[in-house]
């Protein structure tokens, strides 16, 4: 049970890519089964990569039941971002990933994403609308000091969406959403959008410190949103220490909306501004929470 690192780069890196570094997770030479699978990237020049799946590390050696423990993918101390834009190791596609796939598509269970720049600028006119998607497969997860930005145009039959999934996994999964950084999300023809959107989900939700700034929405009866959960009654959410600012619609704008009246919300010190609709502040949450912590207007 070892914790395997691989450097990911193109200054005499053992990978040059994060697809290069996935392939390998079911290699038996590299891992065994409980190993940790570390990519660590650096910033030594811009990664490029439409998308990457994290799927393997399940079935190492083509093995049933031999799994890794975790598979993390982070950016070296080094190469890390001060939280500005390309600052540190850049993840900015220079082509689509096609519709509601995800630049970065994760499908297997116990996965951590942390410290990347993923760039949207540049893919105005492609198909690409999501930056991050838990897809099916996924368990366990944590996506935390990710700078996400700068997503304009029209990217098909859905607007874009930062971190999304229509996943409901199992009712005692768990996903942290944590030191985040979203903003300049932006639909130009007919669409919704979305900063955080996971509301299928019906496990344990911890979204702590996120900043969501400047989510616009384009066309009648479309809506921004700055974060959406808690469709099962079995969802707990726990919501704290979020700003979510600078959404544009002209329909709805979601600062926070719970759906379900009868999923656990624990909530404190939020903000919302006065963009937000009154009733999906941080106050409210789309049901009257009456959050008196939470910072509104």
């Amino acid at each position: 049970m070892a914790t395997v690192t691989k450097t990911i780069g193109t200054s005499s890196r053992d990978y040059s890519n994060i697809n290069a570094w996935e392939a390998d997770l079911n290699d038996a030479s590299i891992y065994s089964h409980g190993d940790t699978a570390v990519g660590e990237m650096y910033a030594d020049s811009t990664f490029t990569g439409a998308t990457s799946d994290i799927e393997n590390g399940s079935s190492i050696g083509g093995s049933d039941s031999q799994d890794l423990a975790l598979i993390k993918l982070t950016v070296h101390e080094d190469s890390r971002h001060d939280g500005t834009a390309e600052s540190g190791a850049l993840l900015k596609p220079t082509s689509g990933s096609g519709h509601n796939v995800g630049i970065i598509r994760i499908k297997v269970d116990n996965v951590t994403v942390e410290w990347l720049d993923i760039s949207m600028d540049g893919l105005d006119s492609t198909n690409t609308n999501r930056a991050i998607f838990l897809d099916s497969g996924v368990g366990d997860c944590t996506l935390r000091n990710m700078l996400i930005h700068d997503k304009g145009g029209n990217p098909g039959s859905s607007g874009p969406a930062v971190i999304v999934s229509n996943q409901a996994a199992g009712t005692g999964d768990n996903w942290y959403f944590l030191n985040n950084i979203i903003y300049n999300i932006v639909e130009t023809s007919n669409d919704s959008c979305s900063a955080m959107n996971f509301r299928s989900f019906q496990g344990n939700l911890y979204v702590y410190n996120n900043t969501i700034y400047f989510i616009q929405a384009n066309g009648g009866s479309k809506d921004a949103v700055g974060m959406r959960f808690g469709n099962s009654a079995n969802t707990t959410a726990n919501i704290k220490n979020n700003i979510v600012s600078n959404l544009v619609a002209s329909d709805k704008k979601y600062g926070y909306l719970i759906d379900n009246g009868s999923a656990t919300l624990n909530s404190a010190n939020n903000l919302s501004d006065n963009t937000v609709d009154s009733a999906y502040s941080a106050e409210d949450f789309g049901r009257n929470a009456n959050d008196s912590t939470g910072l509104t207007g």
